[in-house]
């Protein structure tokens, strides 16, 4: 009754004995994806027709829908968040240890085996992709917009791990345990509290400011800028209509209107207003009819002219948009160059500090997904098979530099490897796994490499030499080439 009673407390799940004696639980998921289901069967759409809208009203709203919908409605954050998935989503490779270190090659081909389980697509029914790679995207974008990022490691009744479902970390709300001194975690179900005080929900906050397990939503620091944009691009927009194009000034001589006005109207003012007022009237539109291409054609009773704007008395926005695009990158966690802008000019050696911050931060966040997962897994590995082993998930580095740029590196980092091992500060098995991984290979070291690779590394058929380093070849050399010029060498 141990283990029984380990599911029940542990997992949260109802174990019962079938007739086999095999322990099986009644629930298979307790949490739900997000928080519209939470209230409604259905999902609302995320696209709106904002197109159609006024964007200042944006101001109105709760955050959470300004977050959700900068992206439809503000190119600056389209394009920052498009650029960050794109190179977040760099490849990953997992490693699986014992508690001493020591690379656990059973655990890992077993946990492999798990992951490809999960990610088959049922032919049976319809299924959102729930691979590891789109669940990395998910967590990305949540890590920026969300300040969290939270899942669920499904498990069925009969303690088989079923694989790890995305949740919603703004469904997600904290109390404080007074009597255990920590936070416990639910959802809200309709009316219903669900706690999730169990071990299969993760939920990991970003850049958390003190005990506070909400995390810090990374880009709500730019929703004032980007409000503040649509109000300029309004104003612009009025004054761009009104002195953005030269316009034309008509100016008729009443006197000439007066003289050609029947004599029985000329005495009574009324109808003499009415005539007029037809006759401007008639001017007006028989000139907006005009196409762009029409000539003017007209007596010398009506002087046409254009309106100049004035000079050096307009308002040059520029300055004032960069100050707010400089604002939005800021709060996009991203740089000029990503959102190919230049504010005040740049060096070369300056884009490429701001590439290495860049890839930097990615890499940060990358770290927050990293351990969802790693507890996920190591948690997976214990439940499936009884193994106690630590998960070590890493996302590749992202890369923005050419082919060529990267085959350069890789040899040059072959080349310390090699000097690595030659020193004996690596053992040849490292140094063989090292080179599969600069080589992106995946799965353990051939077990069919030859004989004289696999113990010293030396050919049996070579003849024996000593290995003379690189300094003392150049040593030799110069020396030898000292004797030449000064005629002491035969």
């Amino acid at each position: 009754m141990g283990l029984v009673s380990w599911v029940k407390n542990i997992f949260g799940l109802t174990p019962s004995l079938n007739s086999n004696g095999i322990i099986s639980a009644s629930s298979i998921r307790t949490t739900s994806p997000n928080e519209y289901p939470l209230f409604s069967g259905i999902t609302p759409r995320a696209y709106r027709e904002f197109q159609g809208k006024d964007l200042l009203s944006l101001s109105s709203w709760d955050h959470k829908s300004i977050l959700k919908v900068l992206r439809a409605v503000s190119p600056e954050v389209s394009q920052a968040i498009t650029l960050y998935l794109r190179v977040f989503d760099s490849g990953y490779s997992i490693e699986v240890k014992k508690q001493n270190g020591e690379i656990h090659q059973q655990a890992k081909d077993l946990l492999f085996k798990m992951i490809n389980n999960w990610e088959q697509v049922n032919i049976t029914r319809f299924s959102i992709p729930n691979s590891i790679r789109s669940l990395s995207s998910r967590f990305a974008l949540d890590v920026l917009i969300k300040g969290a990022i939270a899942g669920e490691l499904v498990i069925d009744k009969d303690l088989n791990v079923l694989g790890l479902e995305y949740v919603d970390p703004w469904s997600i709300e904290f109390e404080w345990n007074k009597d255990e001194k920590r936070w416990i975690p639910f959802q809200m179900d309709v009316n219903q509290k669900v706690i999730l005080d169990i071990p299969n929900f993760i939920y990991v906050p970003v850049d958390p400011l003190g005990n506070d397990p909400y995390g810090e939503e990374q880009i709500s620091s730019c929703i004032q800028s980007v409000i503040f944009k649509f109000m300029v691009m309004q104003d612009l927009q009025m004054a761009i209509h009104t002195n953005g194009w030269r316009r034309m000034d008509f100016e008729i001589l009443e006197e000439a209107i007066l003289k050609n006005a029947p004599p029985e109207i000329k005495n009574n003012a009324t109808r003499l207003n009415q005539f007029i007022s037809s006759q401007l009237t008639l001017i007006t539109d028989t000139y907006k009819a005009l196409k762009p291409d029409d000539n003017i054609v007209h007596t010398d009773s009506i002087k046409v002219r254009s309106i100049e704007a004035p000079r050096g008395g307009m308002f040059d926005p520029k300055a004032l948009l960069d100050v707010i695009d400089n604002q939005i990158a800021n709060g996009l966690k991203t740089f000029a160059v990503l959102l190919s802008k230049r504010f005040g000019g740049s060096t070369e050696g300056f884009t490429s500090s701001e590439m290495i911050l860049y890839i930097k931060l990615v890499g940060g966040f990358q770290r927050i997904v990293e351990e969802l997962f790693e507890r996920a897994l190591q948690l997976a590995l214990r439940v499936q098979y009884g193994i106690v082993a630590s998960v070590d998930m890493e996302f590749n580095k992202p890369e923005l530099r050419t082919d060529m740029e990267l085959a350069q590196w890789r040899a040059v980092e072959i080349g310390n490897i090699k000097k690595a091992y030659d020193y004996q500060a690596i053992g040849f098995k490292e140094m063989q796994q090292r080179l599969r991984e600069i080589a992106k290979m995946k799965g353990p070291i051939p077990d069919d490499l030859r004989e004289f690779m696999r113990e010293d590394n030396k050919n049996p058929d070579e003849p024996e030499r000593p290995t003379i380093s690189e300094e003392e070849k150049e040593r030799r050399r110069a020396e030898t080439n000292r004797e030449r010029r000064s005629g002491r060498q035969e």
